[in-house]
């Protein structure tokens, strides 16, 4: 048996390329980091001990709070503005603004006294509240939430009975003022997870073909407490083909977390795993989305609720999302182990395999594997063509009886060269400039692109060399063959 130099040529090149390209396909930490989600908090009460919980805060290394400030505080009574709270409530802003820290500030909570107005007048008082604070030239704010949840039935009477036209416009018209007053200030509104949110969300986005003018769509989501589902965040998946069909908005969690009542199943080992496993899987779903060359937008903010447990109630789900127990007549605070699970988030750097495009093109084995099919399917009609004009030759022959058999074999030979000389000529036609255009230029480009790595150029490069090797083994077979 002959043993062609090709096929050592073969075997020696495809190790030298595959061995060292497979080690350029995960993306290196300091072009990944960028596209990770900004880490923060969410929690309420705030205006207690708020100096007391920023050092908690930082020590988390968080870098983004997401707090209240109540309507039916500011306003007890229409027309009747607190002033000792207003004040407060600015000087928190400004003392966590002044710090660095990023703010998310939910304006809601309505009094009582304007739970029955109808939406145009409900959205004129709303407005007077968001004037006191947003007009105040001390008051700062990154990010100002209109309303909370309005898809949750618990949290407003008027969001249960209101119309998703309704809701539509009154989200609208506050992001409109808030925008016209603040330019610099970014608007927000968030949906929970939980039963058909992701159909009541767009009826509420896209009303009579109107898209609603905010800048941030989020979601507040809580796998393992309050939905059902794993912990592999499938909401997730509906929220980006969402962002993506919409095009305009930024995406954020807002809220997430887990509770932790004194029973069996919901324990702090549980919220410990949920911090060590689940929440650096969801980091590096965010990560890849952001990523990607083909998503629309990007989901800039991952914050957990909440950083106290709310009161000593150890059977409620909704006080035991804290993440240290904070004893306000008695310190110092008790923390959870998912405390210091959240600090050593600061220094985790998101898993992100391939180029990072939805594309089919990402990763060496990806490429190789189309390189290999568009070689199989070229390979196979052009060897379908030249062995229909083999048949052909050698059939016509067999109809002449004036030939003697030693011709007949010359023939045949000849027929069969012939046939390969036709099946190479329609290989090479095709596949060359084809493959230049595929393997040279796209996908070379593509992932330095994408992943600003240069190995990429290598990994890529590397998988459509070996197509072309298989080319010429083949074509040295055929040869050698004939």
């Amino acid at each position: 048996m002959r043993i062609r130099p090709t096929f050592f040529t073969f075997v020696l090149l495809l190790g030298i390329m595959t061995i060292p390209s497979m080690g350029c396909l995960e993306i290196a930490p300091e072009y990944i980091k960028p596209y990770q989600p900004e880490l923060g908090i969410t929690f309420h009460g705030i205006n207690n001990d708020y100096e007391y919980a920023e050092k908690y805060i930082n020590n988390a290394s968080l870098g983004t709070i997401r707090y209240d400030i109540e309507w039916k505080r500011t306003f007890p009574e229409k027309d009747t503005p607190d002033n000792e709270y207003i004040n407060q409530m600015i000087n928190i802003t400004r003392f966590y603004g002044l710090r660095g820290y990023r703010q998310v500030i939910v304006l809601w909570h309505p009094p009582d006294w304007v739970e029955d107005y109808s939406p145009s007048k409900f959205t004129e008082e709303y407005l007077k509240f968001v004037e006191v604070y947003i007009t105040n030239p001390l008051f700062m704010a990154d990010i100002i939430q209109i309303g909370n949840e309005p898809n949750n039935p618990l949290h407003s009477k008027v969001f249960n009975i209101w119309s998703n036209s309704d809701i539509h416009d009154f989200i609208e018209e506050a992001s409109l003022y808030v925008k016209s007053e603040r330019p610099e200030v970014m608007t927000a509104i968030n949906f929970q997870v939980i039963v058909n949110w992701q159909y009541r969300m767009h009826n509420i986005v896209v009303s009579n073909g109107d898209m609603l003018d905010i800048d941030i769509l989020a979601i507040d989501y809580y796998p393992g407490t309050w939905n059902v589902g794993s912990y592999r965040w499938p909401a997730m998946r509906i929220y980006m083909d969402y962002l993506d069909q919409y095009e305009r908005y930024k995406g954020a969690v807002f809220e997430t977390g887990y509770s932790t009542p004194t029973t069996e199943i919901d324990s702090e080992y549980h919220q410990h795993i949920f911090y060590t496993k689940d929440i650096p899987y969801l980091i590096d779903m965010i990560t890849q989305y952001n990523y990607q060359l083909t998503s629309a937008t990007t989901i800039d903010y991952l914050l957990f609720y909440s950083l106290e447990n709310l009161d000593t109630n150890l059977i409620n789900p909704e006080a035991n999302f804290g993440l240290i127990v904070f004893n306000r007549s008695a310190y110092p605070v008790k923390y959870k182990q998912a405390y210091f699970d959240v600090q050593k988030l600061d220094g985790y750097v998101a898993k992100a395999i391939g180029a990072g495009v939805r594309l089919p093109l990402y990763g060496f084995s990806v490429s190789l594997t189309l390189g290999l099919v568009y070689f199989g399917i070229i390979f196979l009609t052009s060897f379908i063509i030249g062995y229909a004009l083999y048949v052909t030759i050698i059939s016509n022959s067999e109809f002449d009886i004036d030939i003697d058999r030693q011709t007949r074999i010359q023939r045949a030979i000849f027929a069969m060269k012939y046939a390969t000389i036709i099946t190479s000529s329609i290989f090479i036609l095709a596949v060359i400039p084809l493959t230049f255009i595929y393997g040279i230029l796209i996908i070379p480009l593509l992932y330095y692109i994408t992943t600003k790595n240069p190995g990429y150029l290598f990994a890529s490069t590397a998988s459509i060399t070996i197509v072309y090797i298989l080319y010429i083994v083949m074509l040295q077979i055929g040869i050698f063959v004939v």
